[in-house]
Order: C-alpha cells, then structure tokens, then sequence
C-alpha cells in the first residue's frame, strides 16, 4: 500500500474516533471477541474498522425500512461483519463450479406424489443434523450433500447421523467436485454411490482440501442413485420436501444475505440460473398469506435464524430455489 493510501486510512480512521465510544470502538471489540478476529497488521485492522463502520450503516439503514414494512427480514451483524460486499460475493462465488455431466443410469426419474401439499412441513426434528460451519473453504456443495444423505438416512432407517463434508472434499476431485473452490451435490452422490461416506466423528471438518483417508469399512451408508427434480418447479419441490424428506438445492446468493437475520427473505437482485450456493431446504409453509421455504445454511448458527433462514416460496423461483434441486436414493 502506497504512502497516500495509508495516510488516507489513518485520516477515516482517526475520523471514526471522535464517534460516540457506544457507537463505533465498544462494537469493534465486541464483534473482535465474539468472532475471535485478528489482523495481520494495525493498518489491516484500520482498514477493516472502516469496512465494519460501513456496514454497521448499511444494517442500520436496511433495519429502518424493516421497521416501516418497506423490506420482508431484518439484517444484523455476524461474521462477516469486516467483509466488503465484494469480498463476500468472492467468498460465496467459491461454491460455484461448471456442473459436469453424470451417468444417466444413476439419475432416478422423478415422479409426482399427486398427494395434496400439506400446509407446512419441518423436519428439523427428527432428520437434520445441527447447524455446521463451512468456515473459508467453498464446501457448500458438500454440506448440502450431506444433509439431503442424513435426512434420507434418518427417515428410511431411524438413526440420524452427522456425515462427513471433509470425505466429499478429500475424494472426489475425480467426479468434477473442486474441494474448497466448489462443486455439485450429483457429483457427490455419484461419488457415494461408487464408494460410500464415513462419519463426521470419523473424518473430522478441516475447511481446507487434504489427501484422502476414505475408509471403506467405516462407510456409513452408499447410494443406489439421486433424483432430480424438475428444473424451476417449485410444486416439485415442494412435493418431493413433503414426500421424501430434505431436498439439497443451489441458489444465487447475493451481499443481500450477508447479513440476513430473520423474516422472509426476497432477493430482488439475484437470478434464477447464476446459482453459486449449495444449501439444503428442510421444510416450508406460510406467515399470514406468504409462502417460504426453510433452508439450512452452512454458515454456523450464529447467522440468520440460528442457522437457518426463510426465502420466500412460489415467487417466480426466486434466486433459482428449485432450478437445479435434488436428493438421494438409498
């Protein structure tokens, strides 16, 4: 960083201190403590106070529209408190990867219940695992395996069990998944199908890429294959979540999530075919004449509502909730 640039820091720095204490440094610390954050260098740190500063404006702001009824969900500050906007569409856009082709013999075809809808589903609980954190590796794609396996292990064969993200990431490169730089539930489950997934307790979460330690005798479980659901239907979507149970999903997350804290999220600014972001959606139903789906983030469960979060549902497939949906078959 130039001469200048860190004279200019120091200046917006040294501005934000004639702020109230209560306002700018007591917040600082507290989100330090909480986040256990440090930084490489004090000019690192000035400079992201001033991205926190920034968007402790931004929350205030969003959160005045939520009070007058202007926006549907609420903003508050977590994690990625001193990430600029576009620092955390680098960290989402990490779960983005090109969706290589699979063999057709493992997709399932996909056929309507033609029950009628219940009103309301949740399956969190009895067949979702806690709320887990991705930390700075782009495994999304793996978390939301994961949970679509659990969900049908849990509901086909009575025991709920944590599988292992850090296994989809170490080994299975060779079905076009990426690690820590993304990938695709239907690789992953290819991949299951072929070998099987241990445990969580017995392939432990690192959040980088590492050498693969698969154990076969230790598999929990394989696939007999995966369905995929009619592209852009949320009917499907809804039927298959009602029916089957947990549905692993990818939608287009944008900054507008960052800071997502509760309330019916709608995105104006995404769309229906960027899809950058692998989740999992455990349930829907509906507040006062509003549908929305319930989807589990990966993102720990100190972010939105206790890790999870509701996007509006039968909204044009809004951030494309139910183009690229699918769960697997044991």
């Amino acid at each position: 960083m130039s001469e200048l640039g860190i004279l200019v820091l120091c200046l917006a720095f040294a501005a934000t201190l004639a702020l109230p204490k209560s306002l700018f440094q007591e917040q600082w610390s507290q989100f330090k403590l909480t986040h256990k954050k440090s930084y490489s260098s004090p000019i690192e740190e000035i400079r992201r106070q001033l991205i926190f500063k920034d968007n402790v404006a931004k929350i205030a702001e969003h959160n005045a529209k939520f009070e007058k009824g202007e926006v549907t969900y609420s903003k508050a500050m977590n994690q990625f408190g001193d990430m600029s906007k576009e620092e955390f569409l680098a960290y989402v856009n990490r779960g983005k990867a090109q969706k290589p082709k699979h063999p057709e013999n493992l997709r399932m075809p996909y056929v309507s219940s033609k029950k009628p809808l219940a009103a309301s589903v949740d399956w969190r609980s009895n067949a979702v695992s806690e709320v887990k954190d991705q930390g700075q590796c782009g495994s999304c794609w793996s978390f939301s395996t994961t949970g679509a396996v659990e969900g049908q292990l849990a509901l086909q064969r009575g025991r709920l069990t944590s599988l292992s993200e850090q296994n989809l990431i170490d080994c299975s490169s060779s079905y076009g998944n990426a690690g820590c730089d993304g990938g695709w539930m239907d690789s992953a489950f290819s991949y299951i199908h072929d070998y099987g997934i241990m445990s969580e307790s017995a392939y432990p979460y690192e959040a980088q890429g590492d050498y693969c330690r698969f154990d076969s005798s230790q598999s929990v479980t394989t696939l007999s294959g995966y369905y995929d659901l009619p592209s852009g239907d949320e009917n499907s979507l809804a039927d298959a979540v009602g029916q089957a149970g947990p549905v692993a999903v990818a939608i287009d997350a944008t900054d507008e999530l960052q800071f997502y804290s509760g309330g019916l999220f709608y995105d104006q600014t995404c769309n229906q075919s960027d899809l950058n972001h692998g989740v999992l959606v455990v349930g829907y139903g509906s507040d006062n004449g509003q549908d929305y789906w319930i989807l589990k983030n990966s993102w720990g469960s100190g972010w939105g509502e206790s890790g999870y979060w509701r996007q509006v549902r039968n909204y044009g497939n809004n951030c494309g909730i139910a183009t690229a949906a699918s769960y697997p078959a044991l």
